[in-house]
């Protein structure tokens, strides 16, 4: 008896030291796995903080792209159009020269013309019968060209023959005085 009671007591003993040995090491472990979960949670914190910063910068990475890429967009329609409108400008403006040189050409021609006396009279006719004709006119009417006159004083050809009322006739030779014309405008003819 006094062995079982002393193998009890033992195992009592070795029992008790055995509980608070596993009792320090589970204290002992909850610490480290306070300690441990304290930093997978920081760590877990931090990730989801990344995590939610990536989320929001690509949302406005896409956004941002999506603008730039309006903004690509509306600038090659502006430059499409700037182009359009500098080919329509270099067209009229292509235009305009040949249409000014065209004018000079046919005023450098108009301006041989009438240096000839001959030539001059007859656009002076010309202008005439356009006078006449706007003040209402009409040849073979009120008046003729170059008809053949002759009375007590003088003979001729005029060329605008205008008939008065009574009977009498106004006799005009019709000149187109270039060089005066020239003077008065301040140009030469080359």
């Amino acid at each position: 008896m006094l062995q079982t009671s002393l193998t009890l007591l033992i195992g009592l003993i070795i029992g008790i030291a055995m509980g608070y040995l596993i009792a320090a090491l589970r204290h002992k472990s909850t610490g480290t796995d306070g300690a441990l979960l304290a930093d997978y949670k920081k760590q877990l914190e931090a990730e989801r903080s990344k995590t939610e910063s990536s989320i929001k910068l690509t949302a406005e990475l896409t956004a941002m792209k999506s603008t730039v890429e309006k903004l690509s967009i509306q600038s090659n329609e502006a430059n499409r159009i700037r182009t359009e409108a500098e080919a329509k400008l270099e067209t009229t403006i292509n235009e305009m020269r040949r249409a000014s040189e065209s004018i000079f050409d046919e005023t450098k021609k108009i301006a041989g013309a009438l240096s000839n006396s001959q030539a001059r009279g007859k656009f002076g006719e010309a202008q005439l019968e356009l006078l006449l004709q706007s003040a209402g006119l009409r040849e073979g009417h009120e008046y003729s060209r170059q008809k053949s006159t002759t009375d007590a004083d003088s003979s001729g050809i005029p060329d605008i023959t205008v008939k008065m009322p009574g009977g009498s006739a106004i006799f005009i030779d019709s000149k187109f005085p270039f060089d005066r014309f020239l003077d008065a405008f301040g140009t030469q003819v080359q």
